[in-house]
């Protein structure tokens, strides 16, 4: 049988579970605990954590919450000849590229410990986690599966009893692995060399290490970098969804607001205008990009940090909201639309009674002109990138369409900016300018008979 570097316990995997004990009072509270809760699984651990290179590892710690930290930093506090490594065949794979490792233990960084959420069934942002805990989250979503109960459930016992040599997983002493400080290396003449100069190399094809930078001070380095950008990574992203929370309640207010509009409020085109004004300065480029990043980007887009997790529910609550959106949008420019037609049709009426020299008085004249004026008014929403852009959006609605949607509502909300870019261009190309030459003659007309 071939072996690998998973089989020799002195090296150190990325994806391996520390299991460790400690002495004192906190200790042994900890072992009886764990007894009263599971009485037919032996509490031999205090704590576990995951090694995440050959100088870090990632734990839940009271008072830090999780963090990932250098071994050295914490090795002196454990009793390591009763300490147990615990390797899973399913994530050797990390040795060549541990960045799966790395993305669960950032979406879980910085979580604040708490005891209570063992009472959980779900993790939450703020809700706190415990060392178990998180060892059986990140295995979890590494695809190794979690102990018997709840991954939420975990106890250091548990995590023992699911790695104690079955499915896929081995148990081997503290003693003998690389970062104790007295294991001893493998003898000169060991496979053990042998496969790892061939585990090197292909590292270096792989990923085009140079093994000068394989020391384990350069890769202290790189880690103390990494914890950085960890440290970065969940601060901005956990504003970021904070931000998106707040803006998610003041549309959904600004929403509430915008009840349905009865037969005479739509009638009353001034009046919808000033009540959706705050809707009046989107561009059809705006909405088209927006459609993408709710229908296109975002659903394929997966939290990275537990902060964000719920970011599925408030893509659902845009979504929503864009619908709703749209809709009020292709009310507005229906409404506006039928009255420029309305009002082109008593122009006509008017310019028919001129035509044939029927008295027509300038109170009339200068009625007509006042209407035409105010339609004309507060549309810049309705030409905005309009007409010098539409062949080139409509190439584009065409490319996505050929393209294929990836639901029904996808396909539905495309179909609804199609629909609403068409009703904008109407404006643009038949009704604005008909409605500027018309109210031009009425003002041409009301100063010929001396009105205002």
């Amino acid at each position: 049988m071939t072996r690998t570097l998973f089989d020799f316990d002195y090296h150190v995997m990325p994806g391996d579970v520390l299991l460790l004990r400690s002495s004192g009072f906190k200790a042994t509270a900890n072992r009886v605990a764990q007894r009263t809760l599971r009485p037919r699984k032996a509490a031999n651990f205090t704590h576990v954590a995951l090694v995440i290179s050959q100088t870090h590892i990632a734990d839940a710690m009271p008072g830090a919450g999780v963090r990932v930290r250098p071994w050295t930093d914490i090795a002196a506090g454990y009793a390591h000849e009763e300490c147990v490594v615990a390797r899973h065949k399913g994530l050797a794979t990390l040795l060549y590229d541990p960045a799966p490792l790395l993305k669960s233990v950032q979406y879980y960084y910085a979580q604040r410990y708490a005891l209570q959420s063992l009472s959980k069934t779900e993790a939450a942002h703020d809700a706190g986690i415990v060392c178990s805990q998180f060892v059986a989250l990140v295995l979890q979503r590494m695809g190794v599966p979690a102990p018997a109960i709840l991954a939420m459930r975990s106890l250091p016992s548990d995590i023992d009893a699911m790695t104690a040599n079955q499915g896929g997983w081995r148990q081997f002493p503290y003693t003998s692995y690389g970062l104790h400080t007295g294991s001893i290396r493998p003898a000169a003449g060991d496979d053990y060399w042998d496969i790892l100069e061939a585990h090197l190399h292909k590292c270096i094809d792989v990923n085009g290490f140079d093994l000068n930078e394989m020391s384990k001070s350069h890769m202290g380095k790189c880690m103390d970098t990494l914890v950085e950008s960890m440290v970065a990574t969940e601060e901005v992203l956990r504003k970021l969804a904070q931000t998106d929370r707040t803006i998610l309640k003041l549309a959904k207010a600004v929403l509430n607001v915008t009840r349905p509009l009865s037969d005479a409020e739509q009638a009353d085109l001034s009046e919808l205008a000033d009540e959706m004004r705050f809707l009046t300065t989107v561009s059809m480029e705006d909405l088209l990009d927006e459609w993408r990043r709710l229908y296109v980007e975002r659903p394929t887009a997966t939290p990275k940090v537990l902060a964000d997790a719920d970011a599925p529910l408030r893509l659902a609550d845009h979504q929503a909201i864009f619908r709703t959106t749209i809709s009020h949008l292709k009310e507005l420019a229906s409404v506006r639309n039928r009255e420029a037609e309305a009002f082109e049709t008593r122009f006509a009426s008017l310019a028919d009674l001129i035509g044939q020299n029927a008295p027509v008085g300038k109170t009339l004249i200068s009625q007509m002109h006042a209407l035409g004026t105010q339609l004309l008014n507060d549309a810049i929403w309705l030409t905005a990138s309009t007409d010098a852009r539409i062949p080139e959006r409509s190439v584009t609605y065409q490319s996505l369409q050929r393209g294929g949607m990836n639901s029904n509502e996808q396909a539905a909300q495309l179909v609804e900016l199609i629909e609403l870019d068409l009703m904008r261009l109407k404006w643009v190309s038949e009704f604005e300018p008909a409605l500027k030459a018309q109210t031009e003659a009425l003002a041409s007309a009301s100063a010929a008979l001396g009105g205002s």
